[in-house]
């Protein structure tokens, strides 16, 4: 009798008269987080480091992940949200370098530097103040480079790129336990906590696609990071497989107590210290995750003075150009922006419209390729125009697109109209909008959101929930 539905203060009505080019939008949402303060330097370790790393690394997983996937359709289920996960900032990193070098965003705050330092030059107290700002910057970011590739590629290649290593490294608690003799009350809370963990993780968890990541990617980490970096477990590969990765990671596979549910479980009917001194995964991931650290504090020990360098840059621009309206960046608090509806030319000649429909849905149909495939119902309900109250008389408007400032974290967010109306879901940014983290360029860059009538028509008549629909209130 006390369960009763919440009743807010407040909710959103559900705007069903769409979206017209110029009609006000705001956004309201958490977003991540934004560098528009970056230095060229930072930039520059960006573009030669952060980006090429994160394209390269991902890039080959991914396709080991999606050649696995289109193969076997149970691998497609148990990876499809990994694979979307991981192209995400994937694709992140491919569009925010091109944006950021044909936008000459370096080569601005390049600029905006030489500015600055003619600015602070005119006062010797301003010149006292932040002359030190850009060099430590500069320098910071030099001397962290080599720390920094090494920590990048420790983590998309080894503690996150490999399931079987981070998986392995959950057992380091209870080695501790074992190793301390601790009692079998406090082993047996960690074991069966243990046990419980696994099952979320073998669910979408299938071996031979993980065995197979993990060996390329071991093999080009020790390829590509130089030897001062390297764990020691690489050395007793090199000494003991004489370098052959996936002989090692065959074997590992093979023997490991954390390659399979049933070896995890039963391994845990009886924990002892000297199974996980002999197994590879264990013993690989003790020493990645141990080296990978000391790397890790190394470079944060190197950004004192990057941190420094920072607060005395971003103090200075502001009083350098105190008229102008710079609004913080984004810091994963609430954040609301404010814009409207509009078209894009991203290029000479070419004009992007305000709006898509359902007929580029199916104009985009590839049944070879599983991102394209079309629903059948979905060409059901388009060649028969059964868009109900839905549509715009014979067509189905999908997405549209606005000049609000979202970043990463956004998707979902609530689109409203100047009348307090939901009128679609944020959910991404245009191409061209990948160096907005760093650079925002209002004529480039669009927020893009689902129209939230096309959202109803889905759950309606597509998905036959339109009870659902029955308890919101729309607006005609």
């Amino acid at each position: 009798a006390d369960n009763v539905p919440y009743e807010p203060k407040h909710f959103l009505p559900v705007s069903m008269k769409g979206v017209n080019e110029g009609d006000f939008s705001m956004v309201l949402g958490y977003p991540g987080g934004t560098t528009r303060f970056m230095t060229s330097y930072e930039i520059d370790k960006e573009l030669s480091i952060t980006h090429p790393n994160r394209i390269k690394i991902r890039g080959l997983r991914q396709q080991l992940m999606l050649d696995d996937m289109l193969a076997d359709p149970a691998v497609r289920i148990k990876y499809a949200s990994k694979y979307s996960g991981s192209t995400n900032y994937w694709k992140f990193s491919i569009g925010q370098s091109k944006g950021l070098k044909r936008l000459n965003v370096k080569g601005k705050r390049e600029e905006l530097q030489a500015k600055f330092g003619d600015w602070i030059k005119m006062d010797p107290a301003m010149n006292k103040k932040y002359g030190e700002a850009l060099g430590m910057i500069k320098t910071s970011i030099e001397e962290a480079a080599p720390y920094d590739n090494a920590s990048q590629y420790y983590s998309e290649c080894l503690t996150r790129g490999s399931e079987i290593l981070g998986f392995a490294y959950r057992a380091n608690r209870l080695y501790r336990q074992l190793e301390e003799k601790a009692d079998a009350d406090a082993i047996a809370k960690t074991t069966e906590g243990m046990k419980a963990s696994a099952g979320g993780f073998f669910k979408n968890y299938n071996g031979p696609t993980d065995q197979k990541i993990t060996a390329a990617l071991m093999d080009l980490f020790v390829t590509d990071v130089p030897a001062e970096f390297h764990a020691d477990v690489f050395a007793m590969v090199n000494k003991k497989f004489k370098g052959d990765y996936t002989k090692y990671v065959d074997k590992m596979f093979a023997t490991s107590v954390f390659a399979s549910q049933e070896a995890f479980n039963a391994f845990l009917e009886n924990p002892s210290k000297k199974a996980l001194d002999k197994d590879l995964a264990f013993q690989a991931a003790r020493s990645i995750f141990s080296k990978s650290g000391e790397i890790a504090r190394e470079a944060r020990s190197l950004g004192t003075d990057l941190g420094k360098g920072r607060r005395l840059w971003i103090d200075g621009i502001l009083k350098m150009e105190k008229d102008w309206p710079y609004y913080p960046d984004a810091n994963f608090s609430m954040r609301l922006t404010y814009g409207s509806v509009k078209s894009y030319n991203p290029q000479d000649a070419v004009t992007y419209k305000y709006f898509t429909t359902l007929a580029g849905v199916m104009e985009k149909e590839d049944p070879n390729n599983w991102e394209f495939v079309v629903h059948p119902r979905l060409k059901e309900l388009y060649e028969a125009k059964d868009y109900g109250d839905y549509g715009d008389g014979d067509t189905m408007k999908v997405c549209f697109i606005t000049t609000n400032d979202i970043t990463g974290g956004n998707s979902g967010s609530g689109m409203i109209n100047g009348r307090g109306e939901l009128t679609g879901l944020a959910f991404d940014g245009n191409w061209e909008a990948m160096s907005g983290d760093i650079a925002f360029e209002p004529d480039l860059q669009r927020c893009i959101a689902v129209d939230i009538r096309f959202v109803l028509w889905i759950m309606d008549k597509f998905a036959g929930a339109g009870h659902l629909v029955n308890e919101m209130t729309l607006v005609y």
